[in-house]
């Protein structure tokens, strides 16, 4: 069902529906409706139309609005609106039924299915009351500049009356009224109806002439109750008239000088007359008004609005019926109820479908055909359907006659030419209108259709004597070897990779210039098929073919390294390896390794045979300890393993060793293992997860089991493991005790151990099984077994080799526990026989379901279960156990409270009748009750028959609210004796039930006792008898006022003595078919009456009985979601519809004058707060008093409304008469400020003084030996508290008398916290003290005092000389007087702050009355600025003159004195924290800080310690702030250190020189070869010997050509002065300088630009255009184009086209010509008779010559002949002698050659001229023209007139 549903207009003009929820598709009208006419929305039964049509398209259906069932032609429900509005109106269908009548109410049916409401529509829609025309807000909705019209002002020109003339202005019309004919007449607009005055004769009055009510008509109104039958208008129109008639006629006879001269109340010219039967009166006279009523204002059509269905209605009293309708236009009949058929007069033509409308009709055409009346065809080819051909209109359609190359329906398909692919090899082929063309263009074939192979081989394209292969669109060069390359341009560089090695010099062979110039190529003469490869040059000490053999001076002298190293042969030389120990170019010193020292840190550098061993200090590797070892720097030892760092000097890599937790590699931290203790060994298991290792080793095959694991779980049943071998075990959780079964264990309950182990905790399990015992062990508790023998089996197998955890497997036939449960929870580090399961590294194991990992949400944090439900955790779940009242899954639910006797309603009673049987012996009756009036009866549970005659029991509330209970427990029959002599047993509860709270009662009685509870508490237990108990009936809140007369007790009263026996009469209770446990209300039935003695005033919730045999207890934990005991029954007084943990019902309940929930009486209606608000509290009330009042009422004053205290103080009333002001107290420790107190009290001998107590917060910046709390003393007496002590031996000491005390011990005393300290003193009857001395309510210690009174503390407080002080210490002076003690005691002063320190219930204040008298100077009234409670305690102002010597309120925790060094307090009043100057630390920053603990001084440095700052004394050989630099020795002057290019090496404090070949010494001063001898130079230099030179040689190298430098060992680099143009790369040789050219350049610095065009590549004439190792080819004016001109361009797919419309183009290589399809004419019009033919096709040239037509002359076309060599003559017809041998006679020849030669001339001149002609009047493009034939005999097109084509298109 819908709730509500729109009609709107949307935005392209259409009624569209919408239904809310959108349950259907939206609809919308067939029709716009924003067309300036009238229309109407009509609802018929169950469906929605417009104009009478349906206004929903959603298929056949019609959509149905289903607020009522009427049938579909039931006519008189229509609700029709009108577009008079502006916007939408929104109908608002209501749900449910509304108590208010002036709201929608859903229609009412009779039996029939009618309406039984005619107006229930208008009802339904509430129509009345909308704002007229309201815009409704819908952004689909736009007005526009549409104009409506209000079809209550809206003036139709068919109702003008009176000949009055019809204008249309503003937008409406408008009936322009007559001019009166005389003063008696008038017109009334709208519509000029005619008005006579009242003297006028009836009979010239208009019936229309009246006038109209100024509102008009509500035609919403009107329209709604047309349900009124035309008949009953006209019946109640009838008898209007009729009884207006009598009533004149009877009154025709009063003579009207007797009416009363006052003023006629008569309307619409009604004459007062008298009334003729009370003279004093006077009446309406309406005949012939048109009007009826008392005062002539009805008239008919006001009377019965609607009458007029589509029209107005107007009142003419002298018609029959006395009105008339006037319709709306389309409309007709008496009632306009009568739609004229505008069809009638077949309108629509062409077939067209006439359909009706009001006022107009709708022509639906026939398909191709359109307009009002179907008069037009539509021409379809208006739109121009046929893209590229010819329409043809036809009726509702069209075709399309395509042109040539189009298809389809519209012609909009052009046809594919290239469809049958014409184009070969792999020509593209391009497809035109009605034709294609074939791009050739890279296929490497040309022609029409690319079929001919362009021979890529013409232009000789291969190099070096390359051999060209044409192939498709490429060519093949094939190469000599040594050459490479498309067209074997490339030289390989055979020298390229450098094969000649050592420095070896390479020559290739394909160079010419090295034939006749090398030695191995000495007699070789060049030649391209031996060009390939390369000769080696080698420098001295090497040879071979690639210089690879490196000759072994080893080999030249015998043992060259003194036999204590090894000779490594060198490049033209040899060095010497020395053995360990020995140094020396020849390996002649031994060395001593350890000197000096290279151990940095180590502790001792010990020498070995060539070698030295360093004993490093810690944290330090490496051969010489200078490495820091990090390896376990960067924490790779994951989840707390232990780690050892190790160091491999050979690889230079750090590592770690683990130091593992157990035997096996799990490491520290649990769960982990591996390398780094990443492997993770935890599994998650969900329930359904399981892992199964098999394991066939060894312990198997011995008959040995061990399995240790830990696990976590919160199930107490649960399987943990099972194994299967020989046999069996199950090992798993039992009530949470660890438990294993096995045949191998004689004991069928198996083994146990643990306890709790289901607690979510980690626990660790170990199986141990083997020929002879089975251990089980649950953390430290280990249990042991023998294994059981079995006979006739020597040994049984104890191996398991299947183990499976966490569930058990159906296919374990030896299990059958199928109730067992899958285990839910986590286990880790699980070993079988000492192999690991490692849930990520499975091995030999079937994992399902497994996590690596514990993942565990703690299911009862936060508890989940409402109302204080306790929460039981299941791991991945959890249940509640729920709090009485409250039930379901999470305790979500409560059963209903009920309230009884609300407002002092009588009679509230709930009456529950009990199937017969249900009661045995046992029972448990619990409830909640709650009251506040001390009288009413709970509940009476009695036999429905035999009332309190016989066994019951009765639960009230005394007069001063105790729970009683009577009982009385008699025998059944007839017969039967009561017990007690017949007389009720009388059980009372002491403690108050009538306090307002709830309390849960608990009646039991089990087998001989009694039993009865007050909120869990049990109050009394009595036995008795156990007889038969099976009452019928229960009342509760009361009982019937026929058991008032009956054996009873009255509330709060114990009958005694009463006898006898009274008949029993239960009220009738009212008869109900409702199902048993179903609340049912008597209202409408007879109450029963409950007296008022015994009305229970409260309310009652949770009513429950439990019937078990067993005794059970009412705990208010009461829901669980385990299953419901089938012995528990439940008493609802209001159903509860929440399924979940329901108890059944006792039986059938009824009820009266309960209210459901707990409903308070209002007690705030009297307004009992005098100062403030009253608030209603349950059946009570609270006063929320405004500031200054309290009391019950708030009728007292506060003194603290009046008295100000002292800043950092506050108000606190005592009682309604005296205040204190309450602080904090800061003390300084110095004693300078310690108060003294006395006690004023008016009684006090009165006061009570049991306990001292105290709260402090402490942190003293110096432990002193003990600071005082509190000291009293009287001289005699005394009593003490010191907080003593230091950090964890910290105490509180209590001390009296002679020194006796009492100690408590707490590491948190000092800690700056609050604290609280209670001090106790007995109160007992006892005459020994006992005192108990507690620490923050938690730890209390208690100790007795023999010889001292209990009544010690007030003796003390009430002493007369009593002096007590805070924060300080007395002592007593010569007369006996305590004194406080002298400041040079300050180390036992307090210090930091005290608050609400109480004598007994007294303070010690803080505040002095001489301070609070001041700053209460205003107040004239002193007494009350006097605490004005009956005792208190004051400050003694003879002890303290000045505020000074009193401690300042509020709590200071640190002074600026105890921050040293220049600290300062952090937030003094917050914190005791000193924020120390920079280099000081500690509490007080009394510490300097040694910035050297954690000096950064490196190299061995020491460290100096300064304030906030330290230095560090470099050791030798570094320097730095932090000797972190180590000196460079080599840097200043260390390149002087190593002479001639000898590398300087920084060492610690020293350097060392790493020297040239050619130098030695410590400086690299020595010079290793300084003569000849030596052999000094190098590659073919010759040594002369020279005097001594100031390097210290004596000779000088002549170098060989190519190598420079003092050793000749340098080659010369010729490429320094040589620099290779066009991007060429120089190489350097011995022998010069060689530049490698980029492709495209040449010569011998590369500055020769390759001529690429002189190979001709060009086709066809193109002209080559050179580039750098390219060309392009310019195609231009050549006919041909592609990369090298090599495709003919086809001029005759040109557009336009090259040949006028009567010559057709032929193309050819290069050009193209245009002729006359018919050869027999020329001409460019092809008209003229071609000269060249006649009958013969060349009638004209003989032998073979060719005719060439000249046309130009239409008149006189020409021919002339091109005749063959062999022939001449104008016809060709002389055969030519220019082929006659050699001897024939030079004046023949001449005789041909002269005229041959004239004939040429003659023809070249006159081609010039003609071709002169043409180029002035033909356009040139691409091609070729011959000028005699294409231009004469086969013109062009005239082109004068045209634009210029693009220069790309014209010939050049």
């Amino acid at each position: 069902m819908f709730e509500s549903f729109a009609l709107r207009f949307n935005s392209q003009g259409y009624l569209a529906y919408l239904e809310l929820p959108q349950e259907v598709q939206s609809a919308q009208s067939k029709s716009v409706v924003t067309d300036g006419k009238w229309h109407s929305v009509t609802f018929i039964g169950p469906d929605v139309y417009l104009d009478d049509r349906s206004i929903i398209e959603t298929g056949e259906n019609n959509l149905s609005i289903n607020w009522y069932n009427v049938t579909d032609n039931d006519t008189n429900h229509k609700i029709n609106f009108f577009d008079g509005f502006v916007g939408c109106i929104r109908l608002q269908v209501p749900v449910n039924n509304v108590s208010n009548s002036d709201a929608p109410q859903s229609p009412q049916l009779n039996s029939n299915g009618q309406l039984e409401d005619p107006f229930a529509l208008f009802k339904l829609f509430s129509l009345k009351g909308l704002a007229k025309y309201q815009p409704c807000d819908d952004p689909d909705f736009d007005l526009g500049q549409f104009q409506c019209f209000d079809p209550d002002t809206f003036v139709l020109c068919s109702k003008c009356q009176n000949n009055a003339k019809c204008v249309f202005t503003d937008g409406t019309n408008e009936c322009e009224c007559p001019e009166p004919e005389d003063e008696t007449v008038t017109y009334q607009p709208p519509f000029c109806h005619k008005i006579v005055s009242a003297n006028v004769p009836l009979s010239d009055v208009h019936p229309e002439s009246r006038e109209l009510h100024s509102d008009g008509v509500d035609l919403n109104e009107s329209l709604v109750s047309s349900t009124t039958s035309h008949a009953s208008i006209v019946a109640q129109s009838s008898s209007l008239m009729s009884s207006t008639t009598e009533h004149v006629a009877s009154s025709s006879t009063v003579d009207e000088s007797r009416v009363p001269p006052h003023r006629c109340p008569c309307e619409n010219n009604g004459r007062c007359i008298q009334d003729p039967n009370n003279s004093s009166q006077t009446i309406c006279d309406c005949e012939d008004t048109g009007y009826r009523g008392k005062l002539c204002k009805n008239d008919i059509c006001d009377a019965n609005p609607g009458v007029c269905t589509n029209g107005r209605c107007f009142d003419i009293p002298e018609t029959e019926i006395g009105f008339e309708c006037y319709c709306k236009p389309g409309w007709a009949g008496d009632r306009c109820d009568f739609n004229f058929d505008e069809c009638l007069s077949n309108p629509c033509i062409n077939n067209g479908t006439c359909v009706d409308d009001v006022n107009k009709f709708r022509c639906e055409c026939q398909p191709g055909f359109d307009g009002t009346r179907c008069e037009n065809e539509i021409n379809e080819c208006d739109s121009s359907p046929c893209v590229n051909g010819e329409c043809q209109d036809l009726i509702a359609n069209y075709t399309c006659d395509c042109f040539a190359g189009y298809s389809g329906r519209d012609c909009e398909i052009d046809i594919d030419d290239c469809a049958n692919a014409p184009c070969e090899n792999n020509g593209y082929c391009k497809d035109l209108v009605n034709g294609y063309e074939c791009d050739c263009t890279d296929t490497g074939f040309f022609g029409e259709n690319c079929e001919h192979n362009v021979d890529d081989c013409e232009n000789s394209p291969c190099l070096h004597n390359g051999t060209c292969t044409d192939g498709i669109k490429e060519y093949v060069c094939r190469c000599y070897e040594g050459y490479n390359g498309t067209n074997c341009e490339n030289d390989i560089p055979e020298c390229g990779p450098m094969p000649c090695q050592n420095n070896g010099t390479c020559f290739e062979k394909s160079h010419p210039e090295h034939y006749g110039n090398l030695l191995s190529l000495q007699d070789i003469e060049f030649d391209y098929a031996n060009a390939a490869g390369y000769v080696c040059v080698c420098e001295p000490g090497f040879k071979g073919d690639n210089c690879e053999i490196n000759i072994d001076e080893c080999q030249l002298t015998p043992s060259p390294c003194n036999g204590h190293g090894k000779c490594v042969d060198g490049i033209n030389q040899y060095n010497c390896e020395c053995d360990k120990g020995f140094e020396g170019t020849y390996c002649e010193h031994d060395i001593n390794e350890c000197e000096p020292n290279p151990c940095e840190r180590a502790k001792e550098c010990k020498d070995l045979a060539g070698d030295y061993f360093c004993e490093c200090n810690d944290g330090y590797g490496g051969k010489n300890c200078t490495v820091p070892l990090t390896g376990c720097i960067q924490n790779v030892c994951y989840n707390e393993g232990s780690c050892t760092p190790n160091y491999d000097e050979a690889k230079n890599e750090h590592s770690f060793l683990i130091i593992y937790f157990v035997s096996f590699q799990f490491c520290s931290k649990p769960g982990f293992t591996g390398k780094t203790c990443q492997t993770r060994t935890t599994m998650g298991f969900n329930g359904s997860s399981l892992a199964e290792i098999v394991k066939n080793d060894d312990a198997y095959a011995n008959n040995k089991y061990y399995l240790t694991f830990h696990f976590r779980t919160t199930l107490p049943d649960v399987v943990l493991a099972v194994g299967q071998g020989g046999t069996y075990y199950y090992l798993g959780l039992s009530g949470g005790k660890l438990n294993l079964q096995s045949s191998l264990i004689n004991n069928l309950l198996g083994m146990s151990s643990g306890n709790k182990l289901h607690d979510g905790a980690w626990h660790r399990v170990v199986v141990s099984i083997n020929s002879s015992h089975a251990i089980l062990s649950a953390d430290i508790e280990q249990v042991t077994l023998p294994i059981a023998e079995v006979e006739d089996i020597p040994q049984q197998p104890t191996g398991f080799n299947v183990t499976i955890l966490g569930v058990w497997k159906s296919s374990f036939g030896f299990l059958n526990k199928q109730d067992l449960n899958p285990f839910v929870g986590c286990m880790r580090d699980v070993l079988i026989n000492d192999d690991p399961v490692l849930p990520e590294e499975a091995v030999n194991v079937n994992l399902t379901n497994i996590v690596p990992s514990c993942i565990r949400k703690d299911q009862c944090s936060p508890n989940p279960c409402l109302k204080s439900g306790v929460c039981t955790d299941l791991w991945q779940k959890f249940t509640c156990t729920c709090p009485r009242p409250h039930l379901g899954e999470r305790c979500q639910f409560a059963y209903f409270v009920s309230t009884f006797n609300h407002e002092d309603t009588p009679n509230s009673l709930a009456t529950v009748d009990i199937p017969p049987g249900r009661f045995a012996g046992v029972f448990d009756i619990s409830m909640f009750v709650r009251t506040r009036e001390q009288r009413g009866i709970i509940f009476l549970l009695c036999d429905k028959e035999r009332g309190l005659n016989g066994s019951y029991i009765e639960a009230s509330v005394t007069k001063n609210g105790n729970l009683v209970v009577l009982a009385k427990w008699a025998g059944t029959g007839t017969d039967a004796v009561d017990e007690n002599g017949g007389k009720p047993e009388a059980y009372t509860v002491d403690g108050q039930i009538s306090d307002g709270n709830h309390h849960l009662i608990s009646v039991q009685k089990d087998k001989g006792f009694v039993v009865i509870k007050v909120d869990d508490s049990e109050h009394f237990r009595k036995s008795h008898s156990n007889k038969v108990f099976s009452p019928t009936v229960m009342f509760i809140g009361g009982k019937p006022a026929s058991f008032s007369d009956q054996e009873s007790v009255a509330p709060g009263v114990i009958q005694e003595g009463h006898s006898g026996e009274t008949s029993t009469s239960l009220p009738e209770t009212p008869v109900d078919n409702n199902t048993e446990g179903t609340a049912t209300d008597t209202e409408g039935s007879s109450e029963v009456i409950v007296p008022e003695a015994f009305r229970f005033k409260g309310t009652i919730q949770d009513v429950r009985i439990n019937l078990s045999a067993a005794e059970t207890s009412p705990s208010t934990l009461g829901h669980t979601s385990h299953p419901r005991a089938p012995n528990e029954y439940i008493v609802e007084f209001f159903n509860l519809t929440e399924p979940h943990h329901k108890r059944q019902p006792l039986g059938r309940v009824t009820i009266q004058n309960l209210l459901n929930g707990s409903i308070s009486d209002d007690h705030c209606k009297d307004d009992p707060c005098e100062h403030g608000k009253c608030n209603t509290t349950w059946n009570d009330f609270k006063c929320d008093c405004y500031d200054g009042y309290d009391g019950k009422r708030c009728e007292k004053r506060l003194p603290c409304s009046d008295v100000t205290c002292p800043e950092r103080s506050a108000c606190r009333n005592i009682g309604h008469t005296g205040f204190e002001c309450v602080a904090d107290a800061a003390f300084d420790g110095k004693g300078t400020a310690t108060p003294h107190y006395i006690l004023r009290s008016n009684a006090p001998a009165d006061l009570t003084f049991s306990k001292l107590n105290f709260t402090y917060r402490s942190k003293p910046r110096e432990r002193k030996r003990g600071v005082n709390v509190i000291h009293m003393s009287n001289g005699t007496a005394f009593l003490r508290i010191t907080l003593e002590g230091d950090g964890n031996d910290s105490s509180i000491v209590f001390r009296f008398m002679n020194n006796e005390q009492l100690v408590i011990r707490n590491a948190t005393i000092f800690d700056g916290e609050w604290h609280s300290v209670e001090i106790r003193f007995s109160s007992s009857d006892s005459a020994d003290l006992s005192v108990g001395l507690s620490y923050d309510k938690m730890e209390t210690t208690y100790q007795n005092f023999v010889y001292h009174s209990n009544q010690y503390l007030k003796d003390l407080v009430l002493s007369h000389n009593l002096d007590i002080v805070v924060g300080s210490s007395l002592s007593i002076d010569d007369y006996g007087e305590p004194v406080l003690n002298d400041l040079e005691h300050s180390h036992s002063q307090y210090y930091s702050c005290l608050r609400n320190i109480y004598i007994g219930s007294l303070r010690l204040p803080f505040i002095s009355q001489s301070k609070l008298e001041e700053v209460n100077s205003e107040i004239k009234n002193r007494s009350k600025i006097e605490t004005t409670a009956p005792s208190a305690f004051y400050i003694n102002e003879k002890f303290h003159t000045t505020d000074q010597q009193l401690p300042r309120l509020g709590c200071i925790l640190c002074y600026s004195k105890d921050c040293r060094n220049e600290g300062q307090c952090t937030d003094p009043t917050q914190s005791y924290d000193c924020m120390c100057a920079a280099g000081y630390e500690g509490e007080s920053c009394e510490l300097d800080i040694d910035e050297c603990v954690n000096n950064m001084c490196y190299n061995g440095s020491t460290c100096q310690d300064g304030v906030n700052n330290y230095t560090c004394a470099c050791a030798k050989g570094f320097e730095g702030w932090l000797c972190e630099i180590d000196i460079d020795e080599c840097e200043g002057n260390g390149a002087e250190k190593c002479n001639y290019n000898g590398q300087c090496h920084d060492g610690i404090g020293e350097f060392t020189c790493e020297c040239d070949d050619d130098y030695t010494g410590t400086h690299c001063d020595k010079r290793k070869k300084s003569t000849c001898k030596d052999g000094p130079c190098e590659f073919g230099a010759t040594c002369s010997e020279v005097g001594l030179q100031p390097n210290g040689v004596s000779f000088k190298c002549n170098c060989a050509p190519g190598y420079e430098g003092e050793f000749c060992s340098e080659v010369i680099n010729y490429c320094k002065a040589v620099v290779c143009e066009n991007g060429g790369t120089c190489n350097s040789t011995v022998h010069g300088f060689q530049c490698h050219c980029i492709p495209g350049f040449d010569g011998p610095k590369c500055e020769v630009d390759i001529d690429e065009c002189s190979s001709n590549p060009c086709k066809n004439g193109g002209k080559c255009i050179d580039g750098v190792n390219s060309f392009t080819c310019d195609c231009n004016t050549t006919g041909f184009e592609g990369t090298i001109c090599e495709f003919d361009v086809n001029e005759c797919n040109d557009w336009p086209p090259r040949c006028s419309a009567h010559l057709v183009c032929e193309n050819f290589k290069g050009s193209y010509i245009c002729s006359c399809p018919d050869k027999l004419m020329c001409g460019s019009d092809c008209d003229i008779l071609n000269p060249c033919f006649g009958e013969t096709e060349n009638k004209t040239c003989h032998n073979g010559g060719t005719c060439e037509a000249q046309c130009m002359e239409p008149e006189h076309p020409e021919a002339s002949c091109i005749c063959l060599p062999e022939y001449a003559g104008e016809n060709c017809e002389n055969f030519s002698d220019l082929k006659r041998p050699a001897d024939e006679s030079s004046v023949d020849i001449l005789l041909i050659i002269i005229p041959v030669l004239a004939a040429i001339l003659i023809a070249a001149t006159v081609g010039i001229i003609i071709l002169v002609r043409m180029a002035r009047r033909k356009r040139a493009t691409r091609g070729v023209y011959s000028p005699s034939q294409q231009e004469y005999c086969n013109p062009r097109v005239e082109l004068e007139t045209q634009l210029k084509p693009p220069p790309e298109e014209r010939l050049i």
